[in-house]
């Protein structure tokens, strides 16, 4: 089997090729004995088969891939063209049954990008789930629309967790399987990230036109990408399909100052600049930084590591670990059910778990 992070960075570098006018990457240089099976799985792993399969048919590439494999990268395309159209329709049913309760539901991330940056092309932004914005206080009118159009809560904790603990509340539909996201703030969980460390408010964001711009929109993966690893290859495409209309990285810098997320921007700044290179040929030296951290694709990312760094003092971190070893006991019962609740094992597990990340970087 191939390394996995040669296929990764392979996968980007078509994906790179696709999204700005740069040479295609020469297969043979990746890899020389493919494992197609592993390359597909990998594919559908990061969500990213049909762009695969956009930028190879749209090079007229055709020949570097076997038949096989090409047609079921086709296959995974028209099926993602079926579920993107899906996704829109039911979305756009919802958002006008709420305009008609005075209730405004916004699109989030993949499903946002369906109207915008993936417009020409929906089904190359493949997606599992779609996500909402609610305010806060539409939150309960929207949970009435949603079961009385077919939707069950899922995971339904008691409402003080939600308070506490989470920002969003996720939703099946019974009749299609579809599940549903509905976030009442940016940062999905209070569990891991304490209140002083990021600020993303949707509502500042979006401004008078509803929507936030594609620098903000950058700075909002930036989020997601560290809250889950930076593990999946289709949100760095996102981020790169984001900068052909934010290529101003001074601006970006700025932004990123401004919502204390210079470090993770950094580190994703470093990971993009091996794939491309229009808007990173004048890297400042925090940017290099990150790039000396980013690790080979396909490795889970040091999102605790950058967590510590972003404490921007003594105290700061002080309160970071406080607030990181104190979540209350219903919510690491959750994320460690196999403890039993027990509180003191339960912080033992969550302890070793963050030396584990700190020492795997030293």
């Amino acid at each position: 089997m191939q390394n996995e992070a040669s296929v990764n960075r392979y996968i980007l570098d078509i994906a790179a090729a696709f999204i700005f006018p740069t040479a295609f990457p020469e297969q043979k240089h990746i890899f020389s004995a493919p494992d197609w099976k592993h390359f597909l799985q990998i594919c559908e792993n990061n969500f990213i088969s049909s762009l695969v399969h956009a930028a190879v048919t749209g090079a007229g590439k055709q020949e570097i891939f076997p038949e096989p494999v090409l047609a079921e990268l086709k296959k995974r395309r028209v099926r993602s063209a079926a579920k993107s159209c899906f996704f829109r329709e039911e979305y756009e049913k919802l958002s006008a049954k709420g305009e008609e309760r005075s209730l405004t539901v916004r699109p989030l991330k993949g499903l946002s990008y369906q109207y915008t940056i993936y417009r020409d092309n929906p089904e190359t932004r493949e997606m599992e789930d779609f996500d909402l914005y609610i305010k806060p206080s539409g939150l309960p009118e929207l949970e009435k629309l949603l079961l009385e159009n077919g939707y069950a809560a899922l995971n339904n904790y008691p409402k003080d967790y939600y308070r506490k603990y989470l920002n969003s509340k996720s939703y099946l539909h019974k009749g299609t399987g579809l599940l549903l996201e509905a976030h009442y703030y940016l940062i999905n969980t209070k569990i891991t990230v304490p209140p002083h460390l990021i600020k993303l408010n949707y509502d500042e964001m979006a401004g008078p036109s509803g929507a936030p711009d594609a620098y903000d929109e950058i700075m909002i993966n930036t989020e997601h990408l560290l809250r889950h690893s930076f593990r999946r290859l289709n949100w760095y495409l996102d981020i790169m399909l984001l900068l052909r209309q934010a290529a101003d990285f001074a601006e970006l810098e700025k932004r990123a100052r401004k919502y204390n997320l210079s470090i993770p921007f950094n580190y994703i700044a470093g990971t993009l600049k091996k794939s491309f290179c229009p808007h990173y040929d004048h890297l400042s030296a925090d940017a290099r930084e990150g790039a000396s951290l980013a690790p080979s694709l396909g490795k889970k990312g040091p999102s605790f590591y950058l967590y510590l760094k972003m404490n921007r003092n003594p105290g700061e971190l002080v309160r970071f670990f406080l607030f990181y070893l104190k979540t209350g006991r219903e919510a690491l019962s959750i994320m460690y059910p196999a403890r039993n609740g027990n509180l003191l094992a339960l912080l033992y597990y969550r302890v070793r778990s963050a030396l584990r990340n700190i020492l795997r970087l030293s």
